[in-house]
């Protein structure tokens, strides 16, 4: 959630997420540890995208998917559940 949550309201909106997932495409050199897991999962929630031109609409695709009350926004309990959809569980 600190990753995708860019401006700290505890809400991720699409723009969050398409800047986040556009720069999970490149992969950074870390040191290992949580922020490689965190890394690595955000690659493989980008690599859902056809390519990077289409990151936008992926963007807006994961709101829609993950957005259960519809409010356009992606709370802690949402990005939880949606990334479960996806075989992705935090722990």
């Amino acid at each position: 959630m600190e990753r995708l949550d860019l401006d700290r309201d505890g809400k991720i909106t699409e723009k969050e997420i398409y800047r986040v997932l556009q720069n999970a495409e490149v992969p950074h050199k870390r040191l290992g540890g949580i922020s490689n897991v965190i890394d690595s999962t955000l690659r493989k929630i980008a690599s859902g995208a056809d390519d990077s031109n289409d990151m936008r609409a992926y963007a807006k695709k994961l709101i829609r998917k993950f957005d259960k009350n519809s409010d356009g926004l992606i709370s802690l309990n949402e990005l939880t559940q949606g990334l479960k959809t996806m075989n992705i569980y935090l722990t």
